[in-house]
């Protein structure tokens, strides 16, 4: 739920043996102004030297698994070209590739969380008869995050990463949140 800022070249020893850094969803090569990134579903290893991007599709380690990914693998991977650089347009398009829109035909509700776009909706979902949500800002600005429910609440906090009550809000229909910059907030409701 963050980025890193990486160097491409290897000036010093230590750039050349990090050659390899772990990343989730994407990496961007850039300029300042445009540049490329590389999109993918569940592969980790980028490299990115000078104009050239890799990405490692198969580590071949045998410790501490000798067994390690051997088999059938399958993945997706994308490039997008970008004119203006914008985080939160980044993470919009991974999270698309990553778990892409489903629709399901039902009756019509309201929203469950409308949030700008500079807010990104990590996760929803059952937890011990509650639902869980979990989002973070990402352009690194203070962002104001509007919930609206559709059901009635009868109660809504929120918690850390383990589920301990940190707040408690109010259970109404609308709920303003304010974000710091990168902050991540994890709600849950019960109706």
């Amino acid at each position: 739920m963050g980025a890193i800022r990486r160097s491409t070249s290897r000036a010093s020893d230590f750039d050349a043996e990090r050659f390899e850094v772990l990343a989730q969803k994407w990496a961007l090569l850039a300029d300042g102004e445009r540049g490329t990134v590389l999109l993918n579903d569940c592969k980790y290893g980028h490299d990115i030297h000078g104009h050239v991007m890799r990405l490692s599709l198969i580590k071949s380690a045998t410790s501490p698994d000798p067994v390690a990914d051997q088999g059938r693998h399958v993945f997706t991977y994308a490039f997008l070209p970008i004119a203006k650089l914008d985080r939160t347009e980044l993470d919009h398009a991974a999270y698309d590739l990553n778990a892409p829109l489903r629709v399901a035909l039902g009756p019509e509700v309201a929203p469950v969380i409308e949030a700008p776009s500079g807010v990104v909706v990590e996760t929803v979902r059952p937890v011990d008869g509650e639902i869980e949500y979990r989002f973070f800002e990402a352009r690194r600005e203070a962002q104001k995050v509007q919930l609206s429910f559709a059901t009635k609440l009868k109660r809504l906090r929120v918690t850390d990463i383990f589920g301990v009550t940190q707040k408690e809000l109010p259970a109404a229909e609308t709920v303003e949140l304010s974000l710091r910059p990168t902050e991540i907030v994890t709600l849950r409701a019960t109706f």
